[in-house]
């Protein structure tokens, strides 16, 4: 008699230590869901570059250092391909009609509303020497 309230007693210790378990682990993998969900916000609102940058961009057409062929006229027609990388660079395609490109530019926000820019790399679709601007 005495061993099978002894048995009872640790099956049921045992199954109170399950639960315990079973409580905490599933608490820390709300926490740790909730902690990416936080993550994946901000660096979802990073993606989209602020309005103000984005305008002062669909400006300056003349960051594009190619010239047009077949009359046509570079520019980030598509505003909706541009790309905000990290924290002061994007990924900017531009195209003429007939030839695509991209750039990838760093800006400065000078705090004055004047938003500086800096070409680190172009590309151009078939581009040669001669497709460059002076």
């Amino acid at each position: 008699m005495l061993k099978t309230w002894y048995l009872k007693t640790i099956i049921i210790i045992l199954i109170i230590i399950a639960f315990i378990i079973l409580f905490v682990s599933k608490n820390y993998q709300i926490n740790r869901v909730e902690q990416r969900n936080k993550s994946l916000k901000s660096n979802l609102v990073n993606l989209i570059p602020p309005r103000n940058i984005l305008t002062d961009l669909l400006k300056r057409k003349d960051l594009i250092p190619y010239k047009g062929v077949l009359g046509g006229t570079m520019n980030f027609y598509d505003k909706s391909r541009i790309i905000l990388l990290g924290e002061k660079r994007i990924y900017a395609p531009f195209d003429d009609g007939h030839i695509d490109g991209f750039l990838i530019l760093e800006y400065s926000d000078k705090g004055n509303g004047k938003i500086t820019w800096k070409i680190i790399d172009s590309f151009l679709e078939g581009a040669s020497s001669k497709n460059k601007s002076p």
